[in-house]
């Protein structure tokens, strides 16, 4: 039992340590020019990379005023275009685990995680549908030169 215990200390350390680590500035911007053709101003060194998602959102059930639906579809649309934004800067680590038993799939998980530190976003539209979705466009620019302030 102790074992087990210090193996997840042990473990906790190296989550913390990696945690701890500070990312290059750089590290962003290689990984979004390494796809061509999908970011505005590639090919002019003195632009930015302008960066534009839809996050899509409902509200909970149970709310009780349409104010109040309005108001939760758009916080759930916009966390959606947050989490679209930091996909595209930073990457997506995808888990996955599969059990079979007989020959058939017995259970299937699929976790997916990212992490990014978003600045200067701008919401750019916010558009409301009767059947309660809610769509809000977002977009971040990114100077291309590490060194040019927006």
């Amino acid at each position: 039992m102790k074992y087990r215990v210090f193996l997840c200390l042990v473990a906790c350390a190296f989550i913390a340590a990696g945690c701890a680590t500070r990312p290059q500035s750089s590290s962003v911007l290689s990984s979004a020019e390494e796809i061509p053709g999908i970011y505005e101003g590639q090919n002019n060194p003195g632009s930015y990379i302008t960066i534009r998602v839809t996050g899509k959102g409902v509200a909970p059930e149970g709310v009780s005023s349409p104010a109040q639906a309005k108001i939760l579809s758009e916080r759930a649309a916009e966390a959606d275009a947050y989490r679209l934004l930091a996909e595209k800067l930073r990457g997506i680590l995808v888990t996955t685990f599969q059990t079979t038993q007989d020959g058939k799939v017995t259970e299937d998980v699929i976790h997916t995680q990212t992490e990014a530190l978003l600045r200067a976003t701008q919401i750019v539209d916010i558009r409301h549908y009767p059947d309660g979705l809610t769509e809000v466009d977002m977009v971040v620019r990114i100077a291309k030169n590490a060194h040019e302030d927006f």
